[in-house]
């Protein structure tokens, strides 16, 4: 299951990202409208990819229970509180995408 951990760090990245482009956005959104346009296109484009790592995630994990593999309790326990740190910096990333104006 090292490949969940490597997707959750991937998650990190894009999500990083989507952050960082976001606030570019809002940084320029005065001066340089399109550019700002551009970095908050990348920013949903980030999450996206965040959303599509995510749904990997989901896959293998079903897939293993599917095969009658059971995770690991104190894996599955590390996934779910990844899980939840995903979700909050998340939610936390959308708050900057959506300030954008």
């Amino acid at each position: 299951m090292k490949s969940i951990g490597e997707l959750v760090d991937h998650i990190y990245e894009e999500l990083d990202d989507a952050e960082s482009y976001a606030e570019l956005a809002i940084e320029c959104s005065t001066d340089d409208r399109q550019l700002a346009e551009t970095y908050i296109s990348i920013s949903k484009e980030e999450i996206n990819h965040m959303n599509r790592l995510h749904d990997q995630i989901t896959r293998l994990i079903q897939d293993k229970k599917n095969q009658g593999i059971e995770i690991p309790q104190g894996m599955q326990e590390i996934y779910d509180y990844e899980h939840k740190k995903i979700i909050k910096k998340a939610a936390e990333v959308q708050l900057v995408i959506s300030s954008y104006k």
